[in-house]
């Protein structure tokens, strides 16, 4: 099975565990990251406030679709729950 996770709010230990595991992935983040981590697909800046009230996270690529979503950080909660619903996943 193919899998494909979403980081909601950076967090760096969880982006090295993805990579170890060879998961591909993408970070949405609402600060810039300094330095971008290995094996990352897309890094999107964006207000979570915004990804609230559009279907989807603009600035991820279209084939990144993904079947995980998972928090990094307190304020990610809410945004990672509502992407939850939006591409019906885990």
């Amino acid at each position: 099975m193919s899998r494909y996770i979403l980081i909601i709010g950076y967090r760096q230990q969880l982006a090295k565990a993805t990579y170890k595991l060879d998961i591909p992935y993408s970070i949405v983040s609402e600060k810039p990251i300094a330095t971008i981590p290995r094996g990352v697909d897309d890094v999107v800046i964006t207000f979570f406030s915004q990804i609230c009230a559009e279907p989807g996270v603009k600035g991820l690529h279209p084939e990144h679709t993904p079947t995980h979503v998972i928090t990094g950080t307190g304020p990610g909660v809410f945004p990672a729950a509502t992407l939850r619903r939006i591409y019906n996943t885990h």
